[in-house]
């Protein structure tokens, strides 16, 4: 039983971003600005933007949907 407690316990802090890949997105970072572009990569808690064939990364908190 602790095994089991213990492995669901070692997931539950971790924070995944709930957007999917390809889906369109808005990146606000006062250091790389507003960018309007593409999912490409999720990792753990950051995801990839691609805008014009460049990709840029985004802390998960800082990337919404438009509208």
């Amino acid at each position: 039983m602790s095994a089991l407690l213990g492995r669901i316990g070692g997931r539950g802090g971790a924070l995944r971003p709930h957007y999917k890949v390809g889906e369109v997105l808005i990146g606000d970072d006062p250091f790389t600005g507003r960018r309007h572009g593409r999912l490409a990569v999720v990792n753990r808690n950051s995801v990839g933007l691609e805008v014009q064939n460049r990709i840029y990364f985004y802390d998960h908190r800082q990337v919404r949907r438009p509208g």
